[in-house]
């Protein structure tokens, strides 16, 4: 019987890839189209405050205005409780009633949080774009008898995100129990966590397991602290700009170049602590050269 193919990288035989997904699978699509969706959300949320809320108070002109300072106000509350434990996945009731708070509303019920909450979803299908060649990679990994899954940080996660992923053509690539969301597990990578919950489902160890994604301080340290192998995959946006900065740029340009990057977008990340697990093990710029490894 013939066996399955394996990914060949640093001397070991990879089985199993967990796949992040924000920017190593999809990226945003443009502008327009995340102010269009950020307005109909806007106005789903206005509408459900006038059904909890029948009466503005003297401080809120109209209903939308409000909604826009709830979702910033959440935003604000969820980044501050982020800051506090990085790895941990903030309460969404708890962020939205303190968000409540500062927008000037008043005490509501669990389920009209929830519900106010969930009015600030991603719709995901409609608004990430696969970056050229995923389907088709993940197609011929999955062919070859690679097992996928798949460990990101979102705010979102459940049924709905599940149904996001079908319909952008993912879900059938993934076990369903091998899809871990920070919001469904309570942990943020690079917590062992989730991996070790990815790797369970798909009953494989960390030796023969390997992480794509994007981020240093997330995917490759959560990888490495676990012995996993790791697999960076930059975003674009940063290869252009080192190979824009750098004549003849070479990989340690691309890695400190992110490292600058990720250490000023993610202050409360303890790097000093993360030091020793961000080298990646491989380095590619698209999913398809993943395609190369298999052996």
């Amino acid at each position: 019987m013939k066996q399955p193919a394996s990914l060949t990288l640093q001397g070991r035989h990879i089985r199993c890839l967990l796949f992040d997904l924000g920017e190593t699978l999809w990226v945003h699509c443009d502008q327009a189209t995340m102010e269009r969706i950020t307005e109909q959300q806007a106005r789903q949320c206005a509408t459900l405050l006038q059904t909890y809320i029948p009466a503005l108070p003297p401080s809120i002109s109209d209903y939308y205005q409000w909604s826009v300072q709830l979702r910033q106000a959440i935003s604000k509350r969820y980044q501050a409780r982020r800051y506090q434990d990085y790895e941990q996945e903030p309460d969404p009731i708890l962020v939205t009633a303190e968000a409540c708070q500062d927008a000037s509303l008043p005490a509501l019920e669990s389920t009209q949080l929830a519900c106010l909450f969930e009015t600030f979803r991603p719709p995901l299908a409609a608004a990430r774009i696969l970056l050229d060649g995923t389907l088709e990679t993940l197609q011929m990994l999955s062919t070859h008898g690679m097992l996928l899954g798949c460990v990101t940080d979102r705010w979102y996660g459940g049924l709905p995100f599940r149904e996001d992923l079908r319909r952008l053509g993912l879900l059938e690539y993934f076990a369903p129990e091998a899809i871990i969301v920070s919001a469904d597990c309570g942990k943020r990578k690079p917590h062992p966590i989730p991996f070790c919950q990815a790797m369970t489902a798909l009953n494989v160890s960390a030796e023969e397991t390997a992480v794509v994604g994007d981020f240093l301080s997330r995917d490759i340290a959560g990888a490495k602290r676990l012995q996993m192998a790791a697999i960076w995959k930059p975003k674009e946006p940063l290869i252009q700009q080192v190979s824009m900065s750098f004549q003849g740029a070479q990989q340690e340009d691309l890695l400190h170049a992110a490292r600058c990057e990720e250490e000023s977008m993610y202050p409360e990340v303890p790097f000093s602590i993360l030091e020793p697990f961000l080298q990646p093990d491989a380095i590619i710029k698209h999913v398809t050269e993943l395609l190369s490894l298999l052996t």
